[in-house]
């Protein structure tokens, strides 16, 4: 089953008696935003393999603190997230009741990260995560429906000034227009005497829809710009290799899809 919702993925686990729930995938997939998504849709506990990874040089497996990882994972229900997910929970003696794979993005690959990119190319073929998972979680989908919902609350937000700012500029064209014509009609007698100045009604009046350009100027400003830009973003992981993506806005990514999903 594919989807692509945390809702959704919730959901699937209602009919379910799953006492451990697993969240697996590929490096920089996306395994903790769902892990997290979903302990936060089910108020169950979240354990990240990542922090009972010691200080090393490349590797994951090897250099986990399992007698730790065992322990933290002794509440249940709980959810359990991480790279080579199988593997470990084979070496706790343990298993998913539940598995979730992360389809999402391959991060590009460097020649200093070669022992941990091929200890997960190693761990697929030899657990293949994708064929065992209950569900297979399309973080593309996700990043996708995410940013479109960001952009809407976006243009809706800057548009609702706008309009305030427009009417506020049509506001002051009536009462302007209004108090010009009654100076007019009244024969422009002072309104006001301030530090020795006296101002008419048709002075007034022209002030006032002299603001209204400055309402309209503001209207313009608040108008909602939206644009979708490529960024590169890099990230050190836990083990000390570097983790490189690139994205379209802020959400959308645009690298090199998971051929396994």
């Amino acid at each position: 089953m594919k989807i692509a919702s945390i809702a959704e993925l919730s959901r699937a686990l209602e009919n379910r008696d799953a006492a451990i729930i697993g969240v697996d995938g590929y490096l920089g997939a996306g395994k903790t935003t769902v892990a997290v998504g979903l302990s936060r849709q089910t108020r169950y506990a979240c354990v990240h393999l990542d922090d009972y990874l010691g200080p090393h040089e490349g590797g994951f497996v090897e250099n986990l603190d399992l007698s730790g990882l065992k322990a933290a994972i002794n509440e249940r229900p709980i959810i359990i997230e991480g790279l080579c997910l199988l593997e470990v929970l084979k070496r706790l003696w343990t298993d998913a009741d539940f598995l979730v794979y992360v389809a999402g993005v391959r991060p590009s690959r460097k020649e200093s990260d070669k022992k941990i990119f091929d200890e997960a190319d190693n761990y697929r073929h030899a657990y293949q995560p994708t064929e065992r998972a209950d569900v297979i979680f399309d973080m593309d989908k996700y990043n996708s429906s995410s940013s479109i919902a960001v952009d809407i609350a976006y243009i809706k937000s800057k548009t609702a000034i706008s309009i305030v700012l427009a009417l506020g500029g049509i506001l002051s064209i009536l009462v302007g227009a209004l108090v010009f014509v009654l100076g007019l009609q009244g024969g422009d007698t002072t309104l006001i005497k301030f530090a020795g100045a006296e101002i008419s009604a048709k002075g007034i009046g022209g002030v006032i829809l002299t603001t209204s350009a400055v309402w309209a100027y503001l209207a313009y400003l608040a108008r909602p710009k939206y644009s979708r830009k490529r960024e590169v973003k890099e990230s050190r992981r836990n083990d000390g290799s570097i983790e490189r993506h690139e994205f379209e806005s802020s959400t959308q990514t645009s690298v090199r899809p998971d051929n396994d999903a």
